[in-house]
């Protein structure tokens, strides 16, 4: 693992991962069992920027289904980038699917990119 400006462990690749478990194991006897169910745990690494807080942010709390049909409302209504959010109104994001609270996330996310 690597170490990010504010001192966290990035997780880079399998060994990251296999690092990670085997101190879990270490601390705590039940995720030996688990982890000999399930051997070793897959690498969902996924790109990172602005588009992915995004689509983690619509996709909370949801079901896949739901998450991915928002998601879909909101790629196709152009409203992935902290200008294109900052352009919609409260009605709008509603519109895609989006709760008050989410909508809120949002734009203060779009106020960190800045």
């Amino acid at each position: 693992m690597v170490k990010g400006m504010l001192n966290e462990r990035l997780i880079l690749g399998d060994a990251c991962i296999a690092e990670g478990a085997a101190w879990l194991a270490a601390h705590d006897p039940r995720f030996v069992d688990a982890l000999s169910s399930t051997g070793p745990l897959p690498l969902r690494l996924r790109e990172g920027g602005f588009h992915q807080l995004l689509s983690a942010i619509v996709s909370q709390q949801l079901s896949v289904s739901a998450a991915a049909a928002i998601w879909a409302r909101v790629e196709k209504a152009g409203v992935t980038t902290p200008t294109a959010i900052q352009n919609c109104n409260d009605e709008d994001m509603r519109a895609l699917g989006l709760s008050r609270q989410k909508n809120r996330i949002c734009a203060r996310a779009c106020e960190c990119e800045d």
